[in-house]
């Protein structure tokens, strides 16, 4: 009995080292992607000229933003006719919508959520390409992040498991 409990928690040290990889390499994929967002938003607004109601209901159509739920929260809720910066805020504040980002990735949203649709066109395209930029310097530092805690996480994990049940026996 005393070795099978050994063994439970051997697996949850090792899961847990995969699972801090897990959500570095989460952040990652998430960055890339709000990256896209803000490229693809930034094409709309300079070839369609949409609102931003039109814009996220095209977003959330095509599918491909699946990984980012706020994308299609924003947008169920500029449906209901809040206005985009309550829309965007509130789909922001519900956790499970930025799971794997951090607080920092989530204050770029928020700053550009806050700007976005308060200016003319001009000022819509370098609100989308200073986001872009702030995005850019936040997935280097999730790459770097990555390099330097996946293998060492996985790794401490499983030496955790192993010393539990080196010493149990």
């Amino acid at each position: 009995m005393k070795l099978i409990a050994a063994f439970l928690i051997a697996i949850c040290f090792s899961s847990a080292g995969q699972f801090v990889s897990k959500q570095l390499e989460l952040r990652i994929a998430k960055l890339e992607k709000i990256y896209v967002l803000f490229s693809d938003i930034k094409s709309r607004i300079e070839f369609t000229a949409d609102c931003a109601g039109d814009i996220f209901s095209s977003l959330n159509q095509m599918h491909s933003y699946e990984l980012l739920p706020f994308v299609g929260d924003c947008e169920g809720r500029l449906c209901n006719g809040e206005s985009f910066d309550s829309a965007w805020k509130n789909s922001l504040l519900i956790r499970q919508n930025v799971t794997g980002l951090k607080k920092e990735d989530i204050s770029v949203l928020v700053s550009f959520g806050s700007s976005f649709g308060t200016t003319d066109t001009a000022g819509q395209l370098s609100n989308c390409e200073i986001h872009k930029k702030l995005v850019e310097a936040k997935l280097n530092s999730a790459r770097a992040d990555f390099n330097l805690y996946s293998k060492p996480a996985r790794g401490i994990g499983l030496l955790a498991g192993f010393a539990t049940i080196i010493l149990t026996l």
